[in-house]
C-alpha cells in the first residue's frame, strides 16, 4: 500500500467514484498537467455540436508546440483494452474523412470564439490573426494520445502498443487525509509538461520587471499579461494589491485561472485585471510590443506602474 506523509499526517489512497470524477479533476488541473499554453476541449462540449458519432473523452491543443492530443480518461477497474483501443480506432477511422476533421475544427473554433479565457490565452501567445487557419494546420496533422489513469497497470503497455497513434500514459491519484476523508486531500499525478525546481530566488530582492503587451486586445480588455517567470513577484491569486500610476492608485489583483483555484494560490493566474480601464484610456496609444514597467514599492502590497520610454 502506498501512502503519503505530510507533517506527520497520513494520507491514504482515494478511489474515484467514476471516470467523470477523475475527468473533472483533470480539467481543474489541466494547466499544470499540460502547460499554461494548453487548451482542453472536454467531450461534453464537442460531441453534440460536432455530429461525430465516436468522440473520445476530450482533446488537448498545445498552442506553442502546434500539436493536438486525443484524451482518454480511464479507471483500472474497467476493461482498458476494450475501452481505449476500440474507441481510438473508431475515431481514427472517422478522422480519415476530411469532412469530419473540418467539423472538429469548426467546433474548436466556435468554442474559442465564445470563451474569453481561451481567447486571452491565445492572445497572450501571440495568436491574434487567422485563428481558423492556425487550428486547421494543427488538426490536419496527426494527433497523439494521452491516457489518464488512476493507477499504473500492466495492461496499459499492450494498450499503448495497439493504438494507431503514439501514446503517453499519465497517472492521476488522489490521497485523502486519514480519519477526515477526501475533503482534505493531496493529488499525485504525472505531467506532460516538464518542471524544474524553482525557489523563487530569482525574484527575491528584485525591484523591477518589464512586461510586453502581446496583443492589442489586452489594451481593449484592460488587462496586463503575467508571464509565469514573474508570477512570484506579485501576491497570491485574487489577493488585492495597489498599482501607483499617473492617474492615481489602482486597486487590482492577479486573476484568470481554472475554476476551483483557491484564493491566495501563489502560482495561479495569468493576468493582472481590475480597475485598469481608466489607465489604459489615458494611454490609448499603447500597442502590441510596448513594454510596461512595474516596480516594487512595498512587496506584495504596493507597486508603481509606468510605460517604458
Amino acid at each position: 500500500m502506498t501512502i503519503l506523509l505530510k507533517d506527520g499526517i497520513k494520507y491514504l489512497p482515494y478511489k474515484y467514484k467514476d471516470e467523470d470524477e477523475l475527468e473533472r479533476l483533470l480539467i481543474e488541473h489541466s494547466e499544470i498537467i499540460f502547460g499554461t499554453d494548453s487548451v482542453i476541449f472536454p467531450k461534453r462540449k464537442i460531441k453534440a455540436r460536432s455530429g461525430i458519432g465516436t468522440i473520445p473523452d476530450g482533446f488537448v491543443v498545445l498552442i506553442n508546440e502546434k500539436k493536438w492530443y486525443i484524451l482518454e480518461v480511464e479507471l483500472t477497474s474497467h476493461p482498458l483494452y476494450d475501452h481505449i483501443v476500440v474507441q481510438i480506432s473508431k475515431f481514427n477511422i472517422a478522422i480519415k474523412n476530411q469532412n469530419t476533421r473540418k467539423k472538429l475544427i469548426d467546433v474548436f473554433y466556435d468554442e474559442i470564439k465564445n470563451n474569453i479565457q481561451i481567447k486571452h490565452k491565445l492572445e497572450f501567445n501571440r495568436i491574434t490573426k487567422e485563428l481558423y487557419k492556425f487550428l486547421s494546420d494543427i488538426i490536419n496533422g496527426d494527433p497523439e494520445v494521452i491516457i489518464v489513469i488512476d493507477e499504473r497497470a500492466e495492461e496499459l503497455d499492450e494498450v499503448s502498443q495497439s493504438l494507431p497513434f503514439r501514446a503517453t500514459i499519465l497517472r492521476f491519484e488522489t490521497y485523502e487525509r486519514e480519519k477526515i476523508g477526501v475533503g482534505v486531500h493531496i493529488h499525485s499525478f504525472d505531467t506532460l509538461k516538464d518542471y524544474k525546481i524553482e525557489t523563487g530566488s530569482e525574484q527575491i530582492g528584485k525591484k523591477r520587471i518589464e512586461i510586453a503587451l502581446a496583443s492589442n486586445r489586452q489594451t481593449k480588455f484592460a488587462i496586463i499579461p503575467l508571464p509565469k517567470k514573474h508570477r512570484s513577484f506579485f501576491p497570491g491569486y485574487k489577493n488585492p494589491f495597489i498599482l501607483i500610476t499617473d492617474i492615481g492608485e489602482i486597486r487590482t489583483k492577479v486573476t484568470s485561472a481554472p475554476k476551483g483555484t483557491e484564493y491566495g494560490d501563489p502560482q495561479a493566474g495569468n493576468y493582472i485585471m481590475g480597475g485598469l480601464k481608466p489607465w489604459y484610456g489615458k494611454h490609448s496609444d499603447l500597442k502590441e510590443g510596448d513594454r510596461l514597467i512595474i516596480e516594487v514599492v512595498e512587496p506584495k502590497k504596493r507597486y508603481r506602474l509606468h510605460v517604458e520610454q
